[in-house]
């Protein structure tokens, strides 16, 4: 989905735990679901460090950007899940 102010829900959280995953000077963001000013000002570093539009909208072309650290993500997820259904 395009992401920016005001969006919210599960997608925004995913794409602020990529954020916190990535290189920055600002402060890790607080994984609220909500797409507020620091969410957009880390996505507008992030795409400035990606040579990409720093628009601070959040499309496919930023999410294709953010994908190692999606997977990262997924591996972690993956590994929690399936330690706990090992015990």
């Amino acid at each position: 989905p395009v992401l920016k102010i005001g969006s919210f829900g599960e997608p925004v959280l995913l794409l602020q735990r990529a954020l916190n995953l990535g290189e920055s000077k600002q402060p890790k963001l607080s994984e609220d679901k909500q797409f507020g000013p620091k969410t957009r000002n880390r996505v507008v570093e992030f795409q400035g460090q990606k040579k990409l539009a720093a628009d601070g909208v959040v499309g496919p072309i930023t999410w294709a950007q953010l994908e190692p650290f999606i997977k990262q993500i997924l591996q972690i997820i993956d590994q929690v899940y399936n330690g706990s259904m090992a015990e």
